[in-house]
């Protein structure tokens, strides 16, 4: 792994190193079917914990953002483990409406560098609930509330040094990548929701694993603000919204453009580093996992670059790789 410079630090800005990974619940890990093409040591939980631990402390990072944190593994070890080097977390457990599953998002900060001044979480399957009024049916409803319970986990932080501000949205969208519609949803509430907090416009910085690549109406919606209506994705996002919703709501909600517009931009892309994927089974690879930024007040100065070009595809978990994920790491200065 190697860090690349993007741009020069300035002298006397504060920099924030922040660490994004989905680091694989060992519940997913055990379902064989999804990862026969890696070697059983390479996905057990004793061969893989410690190499997570060690990876994470390895980045140095300021804020720390976990997806598939499993419930149990927070609690009983990695969350004591952080607190021996300096970091205390923030955990928050998809509930279950069926079947098994104890797993969620933790976000972890350094005591040395900043201070949490405020958290909260969305669920989105709660979320859509709450518009029930606006849907044609009970059926329509669950169309978007069908209980994956994925969430957002939002933490406002101030620095020590110079007492400024930052948001960060930590999220893990649902894997239903056959249903774009539900995907675009989740991601639509987890932006409102920032908005409706960030009432101050500070910085902000989105992170977490979005199930979704840079051809999918998740990535278009956030790095143009809206869905386009010469867009490939419109005409079915369209059809299926204006069945769900009363009168004229599903179209007017699918042509909603989020507040972000003029500022967020995706920190990995082909101006900067441009992965190839951040996810491997074997079979599929792709692009997964984004850290998005406010570009009006944050300067990216540096990245991880996971993958190196000399390196070969591999599937994930492997022996360097302790997760079916590569972890994203960015550096920040706050103007």
């Amino acid at each position: 792994m190697k860090q690349i410079d993007i741009s020069s630090n300035t002298p006397g800005r504060e920099a924030i190193f922040l660490l994004s990974y989905n680091i694989l619940a060992d519940l997913f890990a055990d379902a064989q079917q999804y990862f026969n093409k890696t070697g059983k040591d390479y996905v057990s939980w004793p061969s893989r914990s410690m190499k997570i631990l060690n990876e994470i402390l390895s980045f140095n990072a300021d804020i720390i953002c976990l997806q598939e944190m499993q419930e149990n593994h927070y609690h009983e070890w990695l969350a004591i483990e952080m607190l021996k080097y300096g970091y205390t977390g923030i955990y928050v457990k998809k509930k279950r409406d069926w079947g098994a599953g104890n797993d969620g998002c933790a976000t972890f900060y350094r005591h040395q560098k900043v201070e949490l001044v405020q958290s909260s979480t969305i669920d989105y399957t709660d979320y859509a609930r709450t518009l029930e009024k606006y849907f044609r049916s009970k059926t329509a409803l669950e169309t978007l509330a069908i209980p994956t319970h994925s969430l957002g986990l939002y933490t406002l932080f101030r620095t020590h040094l110079n007492g400024k501000h930052f948001w960060v949205a930590n999220t893990h969208i649902t894997w239903h990548y056959t249903h774009p519609y539900l995907q675009l949803f989740q991601v639509k509430t987890l932006i409102s929701e920032l908005e409706r907090l960030n009432t101050q416009q500070l910085p902000y910085l989105i992170c977490g694993d979005f199930n979704s690549g840079p051809q999918s109406p998740v990535f278009e919606y956030l790095s143009t603000g809206k869905i386009s209506q010469c867009s490939s994705h419109y005409e079915s996002l369209k059809q299926v919204y204006t069945d769900l919703f009363i009168d004229n709501y599903g179209q007017m909600y699918l042509d909603e453009q989020h507040g972000l517009i003029q500022s967020i931009e995706n920190a990995y892309c082909p101006k900067t580093v441009y992965m190839d994927f951040t996810n491997h089974d074997g079979e599929w690879y792709g692009i997964l996992d984004y850290i998005w930024f406010d570009k009006n007040k944050l300067k990216l100065t540096k990245l991880l670059q996971s993958m190196l070009p000399s390196e070969c595809i591999n599937v994930l978990p492997n022996e360097q790789h302790p997760s079916d994920h590569l972890p994203l790491l960015a550096e920040f200065e706050l103007i």
